[in-house]
């Protein structure tokens, strides 16, 4: 994972922290790592990406800091109740990050293809 800074601008201090999927030698980006992952596994891969990045920003102390925590999430697997983003909430309460500091943000990489009412 890298945490990339989002920047307020007018106020100079760092809002979020976008946990961005990395490979281990830094060779690959997110697109890299992600062609690796056959689709069949893509719901978990996501939720396994989303609870190490939740799990990774506790142990840099981000949840110290006034910034905000964007997870990104694959937009097919945020539509399917295999997503588990109940899951993802359940272990922010539970490593001290409240749910107001937790962004959910869906990737670019698909289109959104079903509701997202299940996941309100």
């Amino acid at each position: 994972m890298a945490y990339q800074p989002i920047v307020n601008i007018d106020r100079l201090d760092v809002f979020a922290y976008e946990a961005l999927v990395r490979s281990h030698n830094n060779k690959e980006d997110a697109r890299g790592v992600l062609d690796l992952c056959a689709a069949t596994s893509s719901y978990a891969f996501d939720l396994a990406c989303r609870s190490h990045a939740l799990r990774l920003a506790i142990e840099l102390d981000i949840q110290q800091s006034d910034a905000k925590l964007c997870l990104n999430l694959n937009p097919t697997a945020a539509t399917q109740d295999a997503s588990h983003l109940g899951l993802t909430c359940t272990e922010a309460i539970a490593s001290g990050m409240a749910l107001d500091r937790l962004i959910m943000e869906l990737a670019e990489e698909e289109e959104i293809k079903g509701p997202l009412s299940h996941c309100v």
